[in-house]
């Protein structure tokens, strides 16, 4: 602890509020694990394309993070698992020194997945010394807020990195196999809602935790619009395509009418050829015409609006919604 005692109802708050975050911080550490159970060896290393990232890679950068902007600059005494690490899982923290190229995380089959979770483990019991020991340094609580959450954004790109990993590959595997179907539920019809304009306040608030791209907050201008009561279906998305949506420049904004030629695109990423079925987290699936259409981008959706004769709403429009 300090050198300095804390008044005892001070400590003992500082003390309940490590003890909580030490009980998220293993939660969500061990998520990310379970994350890959399903996972073999040989598919922690393969890279899909340049913007994804191989699993061993994930595990890896979000244990670096804690490393170099929690443990190191704070725990003394505190020892780096490998020194070499922090050149090739750093990512984008260009103040944290040089990077091992983001295309070529794939190349990297050394260390071996088995030496990363030994790393995880090493760092972890460090900042479970961290909390017991320093958690009233005016650091740790944020800088480990921070660290968790960017562990969490980590989980979501680990599957859907692997996803689109696993969608290249011919046998078509799971990456959950304990995942259920979702249960088939119709959709209610659309309605659009009337929502009158103005000014209101938009981004973060109060003294929860956010990203810095979050602040600040500030006033938008919103003009009287009308949203729909649901998101667009698959069902609904299918007619855009039947009415040869894919081939009509119109409905196109410039560089989305490129990037279709470009990549030949005719149908949301995942839906097979037939357009009968679709790939997901729980392998090939019959499609769910009622469920929300989904895997689009943002031309694809701007192009659907204006086929339906509408717009996307804005940011702020959805934020007020």
């Amino acid at each position: 602890m300090s050198e300095n005692p804390l008044p005892a109802d001070q400590s003992a708050a500082i003390d309940a509020v490590a003890q909580s975050l030490a009980a998220r911080y293993d939660m969500i550490r061990s998520v990310t694990l379970d994350l890959c159970a399903d996972l073999e060896p040989e598919d922690f290393v393969v890279q899909s394309m340049p913007d994804a990232s191989p699993a061993k890679w994930h595990l890896a950068h979000t244990t670096w993070f804690f490393e170099h902007f929690v443990l190191a600059p704070i725990l003394e005494g505190y020892e780096r698992f490998d020194g070499s690490y922090h050149h090739l899982f750093n990512s984008y923290y260009y103040s944290a020194g040089l990077m091992h190229p983001r295309a070529r995380r794939g190349l990297l089959s050394r260390p071996l997945v088995r030496e990363i979770i030994a790393y995880r483990r090493h760092v972890d019991d460090a900042m479970r010394m961290l909390l017991e020991q320093r958690a009233d340094h005016a650091e740790v609580l944020p800088r480990v807020e921070l660290g968790l959450q960017h562990e969490q954004q980590h989980q979501e790109l680990l599957l859907t990195d692997s996803k689109h990993l696993f969608s290249l590959n011919p046998l078509r595997p799971p990456v959950r196999k304990s995942l259920d179907t979702p249960p088939a539920t119709a959709a209610p019809e659309m309605e659009f809602l009337e929502q009158a304009g103005g000014a209101i306040e938009i981004g973060a608030a109060g003294n929860g935790f956010c990203f810095d791209n979050e602040t600040p907050r500030h006033s938008a201008l919103i003009p009287d619009h009308a949203i729909a009561s649901r998101l667009v279906t698959n069902a609904e998305y299918r007619e855009f395509m039947k009415d040869k949506g894919y081939a009509r420049t119109e409905l196109w904004l410039s560089d989305g009418w490129a990037a279709v030629q470009k990549h030949s695109w005719n149908r949301p990423l995942y839906w097979d050829e037939d357009c009968e079925g679709e790939f997901t987290l729980g392998g090939a699936r019959a499609i769910d015409w009622d469920a929300p259409v989904v895997h689009l981008s943002y031309y694809e959706a701007d192009a659907f609006a204006r086929w339906a004769d509408a717009r996307l709403p804005t940011e702020a429009e959805w934020e007020m919604a």
